[in-house]
């Protein structure tokens, strides 16, 4: 399967879980990724914006690797959906992460 799909490297805590995105060139790429890796397609955000993504389990980022996905770093993903937007996704993507403290000094 050669198939240009990312998952980041940034943990989020979520319940009992440490989450991730999956990011990829296009939608039926995200979504055939999804399917392969085994998780439903309902919980896709931000469908049809350059923002869009899947926020899917540390044992999910596996089987995503796995399945050919690319590793990057959660600024290269950032820096990716500003490409595919040039608007100011950039800015808007990183906005709730400096809110809730991540990046603080």
């Amino acid at each position: 399967m050669n198939m240009a799909v990312y998952v980041d490297n940034f943990e989020i805590p979520y319940r009992r879980m440490l989450m991730c995105d999956m990011i990829a060139d296009s939608t039926s790429e995200l979504l055939a990724m999804a399917k392969t890796i085994g998780v439903n397609a309902k919980w896709l955000q931000d469908a049809g914006t350059a923002r869009e993504h899947l926020d899917i389990c540390k044992s999910k980022k596996r089987l995503a690797v796995k399945a050919g996905a690319i590793e990057i770093s959660f600024r290269e993903l950032a820096k990716r959906t500003y490409r595919k937007d040039r608007r100011n996704s950039y800015r808007y993507y990183l906005q709730p992460y400096y809110y809730y403290g991540y990046f603080r000094n």
